[in-house]
């Protein structure tokens, strides 16, 4: 099985979800256009109802589980989701890749056609799929979703730019689950706003620091070979991290 893009509920990623949350906060919208552009998602429901159908009848062989859409479409259903009267402003790969706009993640969903390694990504065949019983539900379902249940994780969506004090409301909070962390283990915990996350870039950016360190015990084996004799010895390190979240006008 090879899924597509994963959205809907509970999706941290912001690959999906981050337009749901732009459009419900309104303004001019950024977008890579045109709004006929083809995008490919599915809905962790549907992917996941499918799947377990497919091995209860025992399928095999390839499957492309993802389905169409568009861009114009994405954001038309998260107006509708949320009660939007977000403005798309257009904008052409030539004007992204001049800006220097990063691919997928720095703006989700969107893939440089000039790109030879990635500009067929979201024009997947996925008619094998659909022809076993893959389902989509509507894009209005999965945007409405994205935005109930996805705003307490997504780091990325505008309004989740979460650089709380606390921790359990913090960006970093997730990451730490995710990791099998224990947040209360964490020393030294520290947020610092406003900061130019770019300094020298033409390009100022800026955004907010979160730091931490977390206490690390590893045991080290002893020496039983030969002379002197060493008993294992358990060793306590702290590690210091650190995550940037960029700040969106």
């Amino acid at each position: 099985m090879r899924a597509g893009l994963i959205v809907g509920p509970h999706d941290p990623t912001g690959r999906f979800t981050y337009w749901p949350h732009r459009v419900a906060r309104g303004g001019d919208v950024l977008v890579p256009g045109p709004a006929w552009r083809p995008v490919q998602l599915v809905d962790v429901r549907d992917l996941a109802a499918w799947i377990v159908t497919a091995a209860e009848e025992r399928l095999s062989g390839p499957f492309n589980a993802t389905g169409p859409a568009t861009m114009g479409a994405v954001l038309d259903a998260a107006r509708r989701a949320s009660g939007s009267t977000a403005r798309a402003v257009e904008v052409d790969d030539a004007f992204l890749t001049g800006q220097g706009v990063g691919e997928w993640m720095e703006l989700p969903l969107w893939i440089d056609p000039s790109n030879d390694d990635w500009r067929h990504f979201m024009e997947v065949d996925a008619t094998r799929a659909t022809a076993a019983g893959l389902t989509f539900r509507p894009l209005d379902e999965t945007v409405a979703g994205a935005l109930a249940e996805a705003a307490n994780n997504c780091a990325t969506c505008g309004n989740a730019f979460r650089t709380s004090n606390d921790i359990r409301d913090n960006v970093v909070y997730p990451i730490l689950i995710a990791s099998h962390l224990d947040p209360a283990q964490v020393q030294n915990f520290n947020v610092q706003r406003d900061v130019v996350l770019n300094p020298g870039s033409p390009i100022i950016e800026h955004g907010a620091v979160v730091s931490l360190d977390y206490p690390y015990n590893f045991k080290l084996n002893g020496i039983t070979c030969c002379p002197p004799r060493l008993s294992p010895i358990l060793q306590n390190l702290t590690v210091r991290a650190q995550a940037q979240a960029r700040q969106e006008e």
